[in-house]
């Protein structure tokens, strides 16, 4: 499920300014050098925030702040948006995409790494998933399908943090 183009556009303005900016005033090269990093995004915080409020604003610094991000289990495409799990603390999300539908990017119940940031009042797939070279068995994909549908039926799935 994507998002509307123009609020991904100011998404995508703001994130890549922020990319430029730990890159040295140049654009990563491409999907994976944009993944390579992301992580510098949550090592920076305070000197993005010194830096960058005044250009991206110091909302999109704190929605930064918030992000969740690391490795998940991506569950699939549900009618109410992309389902991912987080592996360290087990906690489900529902998230937007951004231009490109995650199914393209990633097959279903796949352990990928990523960002989740909250962003105009929903979460969304920063699209930058790199894949690990992981099968899950049948009975775990089980275990966790169960767990998210649990999670929805308790309300404890997260749609923005």
């Amino acid at each position: 499920m994507l998002i509307e183009r123009n609020i991904a556009d100011d998404f995508l303005y703001k994130y890549q300014a922020v990319m430029m900016y730990l890159n040295g005033g140049l654009l990563p090269n491409g999907a994976l050098g944009f993944a390579a990093i992301r992580p510098e995004i949550y090592n920076c915080l305070d000197e993005i925030n010194d830096a960058m409020s005044g250009v991206v604003g110091g909302d999109f610094v704190n929605n930064l702040r918030r992000a969740v991000y690391g490795k998940f289990i991506y569950l699939k495409n549900y009618k109410d948006g992309y389902a991912f799990m987080h592996i360290e603390t087990g906690a489900f999300y529902m998230a937007f995409a951004l231009t490109t539908r995650i199914e393209e990017l990633s097959k279903e119940f796949a352990v990928v790494n990523t960002a989740l940031i909250p962003f105009n009042g929903i979460l969304v797939c920063d699209g930058l998933l790199t894949t690990y070279n992981v099968t899950l068995g049948k009975n775990y994909i089980k275990e966790i399908r169960d767990a998210y549908w649990k999670a929805k039926r308790s309300g404890s799935l997260i749609r923005f943090v």
